[in-house]
């Protein structure tokens, strides 16, 4: 468990960083427990549309579909937001 001390080296919330970067959204599908999303999908009904064939060959499971927000890289704090 972290020390209270701890936090004083921790980063800013990462709302107050401007983006360096700007890039189309992307979609992504993610089934709890399936692993991590392998795909990014360029619109939300091809993500939709993959969920619902993959809940449909995974009975019981559940397909999640995923919005890109935005990005951040550490070595240089690289900031992307996704519009």
């Amino acid at each position: 468990m972290r020390e209270d001390s701890d936090l004083s080296n921790a980063p800013p919330k990462a709302a107050l960083l401007p983006f360096n970067d700007h890039h189309p959204r992307f979609f992504v599908v993610w089934g709890p427990g399936a692993g991590e999303p392998t795909k990014q999908y360029d619109t939300c009904t091809e993500a939709r549309r993959e969920a619902r064939r993959l809940a449909i060959v995974n009975k019981g499971q559940k397909f999640i579909v995923l919005i890109a927000d935005s990005s951040y890289i550490s070595r240089d704090l690289t900031s992307t937001i996704y519009e």
